[in-house]
């Protein structure tokens, strides 16, 4: 079946059906254990798995069919070398490619060098496409606009509005998380209370810690590991709160230290960073003490990602300029990159000054922390053992 990509959405049963009648004005005869089929595998992916293609590539290798008949050679492959896998079969064997449209003799110089022509040409269409779906979602991402592949807990599967009931357990969890509790705790919770997760599914730790780690609760557009923007959606709790589970500390032994959270990965996320929990914890309490003692939290409301409306209308106005400038790049040859990129830029740099603007850092929540008092009162909270907060 042609990938969702593909400008040709001709369905696997049709394209079937096609090669069937050509066969048939060929005279060909078609044995069912050599029909070929790769359902959802497009051509032009690299790093894609074709069970048929491979399978087909061992039947002409063996010299079981010499006649190979497919909708169109793009359906084949997009890829050169899947062409020279092909055609190095064909060095010893005469295989025929026939399509809708020609024949093609694998062994003949000229249909070689044609089908070589018409493989780069469609590689680089794909990579074309590539290209401008990748710019489509960075542009998205610059713009604030939200995406989602499973539902975010707390919102709409489109991720644009909240859900009020999962807004709360969002904010009780937050709330418990900075209290002390662990998220060991909290899942079982969760899971006697009888509260499901955005899939349907029981809570479990790795859950609550995804949850406590979440982006996009603050509001906040990150592509590709970095912050680009603040996000169109509502945010259900505070920035800041958001980097919650970073390091856990461990106790092994006599010893306490943090390590990081992936320690126990076993892919390329896994990270092996640990330090030892005394040294550093003295020394954030001295530095945070410091800090504290001269934080003057008055005339500060609580943090907000809320934008003000001459700013969402502001943007809603450049994100249509970019858009019109998009299409203008893409369907007038002379509009060069340069041109595009040199009036995109100050269309990005406005955009991304407002949003700035809307972002107040969470200094509400040190009140009653802060001050000439703040180590006596840092002492408070370590003997409530309420760190976290």
């Amino acid at each position: 079946m042609p990938h969702t990509k593909d400008e040709d959405q001709t369905g696997v049963d049709r394209q079937e059906r096609i090669c069937r009648d050509i066969a048939e004005r060929l005279q060909l005869r078609v044995d069912s254990t050599h029909v070929y089929v790769d359902n959802n595998r497009s051509a032009w992916q690299r790093n894609r798995k074709r069970r048929g293609w491979d399978e087909m590539l061992e039947a002409m290798g063996a010299g079981k069919i010499r006649h190979v008949v497919v909708y169109h050679p793009d359906r084949l492959m997009r890829q050169p070398r899947d062409l020279e896998e092909l055609l190095s079969i064909a060095d010893d064997k005469r295989i025929l490619l026939h399509g809708e449209a020609n024949r093609r003799d694998l062994s003949d110089p000229d249909d070689r060098f044609i089908l070589r022509i018409e493989v780069a040409h469609a590689c680089r269409s794909s990579d074309d496409t590539s290209r401008r779906l990748k710019d489509a979602l960075k542009d998205k991402a610059r713009e604030g606009r939200p995406h989602v592949r499973n539902r975010p807990y707390g919102y709409t599967s489109d991720g644009r509005a909240t859900i009020e009931e999962e807004a709360k357990i969002v904010r009780e969890v937050y709330r418990r998380y900075l209290d002390g509790e662990s998220p060991n705790r909290m899942a079982q919770d969760l899971v006697a209370r009888g509260i499901p997760t955005s899939k349907g599914k029981a809570w479990n730790p790795e859950n609550v810690r995804h949850l406590l780690s979440s982006h996009f609760l603050a509001g906040l557009r990150f592509h590709l590991g970095e912050e680009v923007a603040v996000g169109t959606w509502p945010a259900i709790i505070d920035r800041g709160q958001e980097s919650g589970a970073r390091m856990g500390c461990t106790n092994r032994g006599r010893y306490a230290y943090y390590r990081c959270t992936h320690a126990d990965n076993t892919d390329q996320q896994r990270c092996n960073r640990s330090v030892p929990a005394g040294p550093l914890e003295e020394f954030v309490r001295d530095v945070a003490i410091k800090v504290l003692t001269n934080l003057d939290t008055s005339g500060y409301e609580p943090a907000t990602t809320t934008r003000p409306e001459a700013d969402v209308i502001a943007d809603e106005k450049d994100r249509e300029k970019l858009r019109e400038l998009k299409e203008l790049w893409l369907n007038d040859d002379d509009f060069t990159t340069a041109d595009f990129q040199a009036m995109r830029t100050p269309i990005v740099r406005r955009m991304k000054e407002r949003q700035r603007k809307t972002v107040k850092r969470p200094v509400a929540v040190l009140k009653g922390i802060a001050g000439p008092k703040a180590e006596a009162n840092w002492e408070k909270l370590e003997t409530a053992k309420t760190m976290r907060a």
